[in-house]
C-alpha cells in the first residue's frame, strides 16, 4: 500500500504537473493562433469551420434529443489524447454543452 501511495504520489508532484502545463501552454497557443488568424483572415477561419463540420457530418457525429423531444438539449464529446513517453498513457477529455435550457 505505501508503495502505491508513493507513485501515486511520484505521479503528483511530476508527470501530471508536466501534463497539465503542457496542455494549458497548448492552448493558449492554440486560442492566440486563432485570434491572430481570426483577426487577419477571418475567410480562413470560415473555410476551417465548414471543413470541420463537414467532417463531422461525415463522420456521423450528430446531436439526438434523448428525451423524445424534437431538439436535442445536451451535447457530449470525448477526445482521446495519448500523452508521449516510455508507457502508454492515455488523457480522456469529456466536454459538455447544454443546447437548450436544461429547465432545472
Amino acid at each position: 500500500m505505501r508503495e502505491h501511495l508513493s507513485q501515486l504520489g511520484r505521479f503528483l508532484r511530476e508527470d501530471l504537473r508536466r501534463t497539465a502545463i503542457g496542455c494549458a501552454i497548448g492552448m493558449v497557443a492554440a486560442i492566440a493562433l486563432g485570434a491572430v488568424v481570426g483577426a487577419l483572415a477571418p475567410e480562413v477561419v470560415t473555410q476551417v469551420m465548414e471543413a470541420f463540420m463537414e467532417m463531422i457530418l461525415e463522420a456521423g457525429v450528430v446531436d439526438e434529443a434523448v428525451d423524445g423531444g424534437d431538439m436535442p438539449k445536451l451535447r457530449v464529446t470525448g477526445v482521446g489524447v495519448e500523452v508521449p513517453g516510455e508507457k502508454e498513457r492515455w488523457i480522456i477529455i469529456h466536454h459538455f454543452l447544454w443546447l437548450a435550457d436544461p429547465g432545472f
